[in-house]
């Protein structure tokens, strides 16, 4: 298999408890574990990084009884392939990977895998080698100094998930509908602000904080359809905090996320109420679904052959709406469905 055993007594074997974050640490193998889902599983490239951000994970506590975590251990070596196929094998148990050292361009790897939706947070608009032509690719933090106005004009002009850092700032309410239908997320660590990671390349004085990347992981874990989670770190010196501990309690988060997460997209629910809004600069009403038990929000689009698409919004977006001022994000979703 792709994976190696992990460190001997960095984890007691077979330990399940509350005082440890992990439920199932890889012993002999894959394929012998009795892998269930729904679960995360926690895999790393060898590097002392990972091995850091493992210690940090295992002093943490569990609260979560909706899932199993597990520590699958390293990567015997790190090839588009081999991940690839052991992201397919997770998926059939209804277990999240979360890759710890993993490039951006393995990631997008995966989006020829008939994925749909890949989230990359970075400070600058990193663009992948491999994607579907189908795959829409959401860019968020990046920063305008670092980006050419070409790709800021590419990626904000067509697609409805681009947050650059100041729009993540100033309309916060947005970020949460901007991550629900993430399948596969890239967190590339230079997102960061200096301060929060100051060992890491091409952080700058500004950037996300940690509260911030917490709550984006954890927002991230709720997505219905997520397949796998990279998250990249260059570190420029032989020194690892803080950002083994701020990657840590990342994860934390994300698996809070998961543990907390609902099937409450309009395909797999119909507990909804729905809310019909006449616009007079529409040919049509806009339709938006409120799922009753999460309180999430959705604009219903049906297309010419009859299909409903939906994106997911907030309840700032309606009540925008309702107000006759429809967001651009809502008009460019209803202008790519009618294409």
């Amino acid at each position: 298999m792709y994976l190696d055993v992990l460190i001997p007594n960095l984890i007691p074997s077979g330990q399940e408890t509350t005082e440890n974050i992990f439920n199932i640490q890889h012993l002999d193998g894959i394929q012998s574990n009795g892998l269930k889902g729904p679960g995360i599983a926690f895999i790393t490239s060898n590097s002392n990084l990972s091995h850091e951000i493992r210690l940090n994970l295992i002093k943490f506590k569990n609260h979560f009884k909706n899932i199993t975590i597990y520590d699958l251990g390293t990567l015997k070596e790190v090839e588009e392939k081999s991940i690839i196929e052991l992201t397919s094998y997770l998926d059939a148990y209804n277990i999240v990977p979360v890759f710890v050292g993993i490039d951006v361009n393995t990631a997008g790897s995966l989006a020829v895998e008939n994925i749909k939706n890949i989230t990359l947070i970075s400070n600058h608009i990193e663009l992948l080698e491999y994607k579907n032509s189908t795959t829409s690719v959401n860019h968020l933090a990046y920063q305008r100094h670092l980006c050419s106005l070409n790709d800021i004009y590419e990626i904000e002009e067509n697609l409805y998930n681009a947050l650059s850092l100041g729009k993540l700032r100033s309309f916060p309410a947005q970020l949460e509908p901007t991550l629900r239908d993430t399948q596969i997320l890239h967190v590339n660590l230079d997102c960061m602000r200096f301060s929060d990671a100051p060992n890491t390349n091409g952080t700058l004085p500004s950037g996300l904080n940690a509260e911030e990347l917490c709550q984006i992981m954890k927002y991230v874990g709720t997505a219905d359809d997520l397949t796998a989670v990279f998250i990249s770190c260059d570190i420029i010196a032989d020194k690892y905090q803080p950002e083994a501990s701020l990657i840590a309690e990342s994860i934390w988060y994300f698996m809070e996320g998961v543990n907390m997460s609902l099937p409450d997209h309009p395909s797999k629910s119909t507990d909804f109420s729905a809310f019909i809004v006449h616009s007079t600069s529409l040919d049509d009403d806009l339709e938006f679904l409120k799922h009753n038990q999460t309180s999430k929000w959705w604009l219903c689009h049906t297309s010419e052959n009859q299909i409903r698409h939906y994106l997911a919004c907030s309840y700032d977006e309606y009540q925008m709406s309702v107000s006759e001022e429809v967001p651009d994000r809502l008009l460019k979703f209803i202008n790519e469905v009618d294409k």
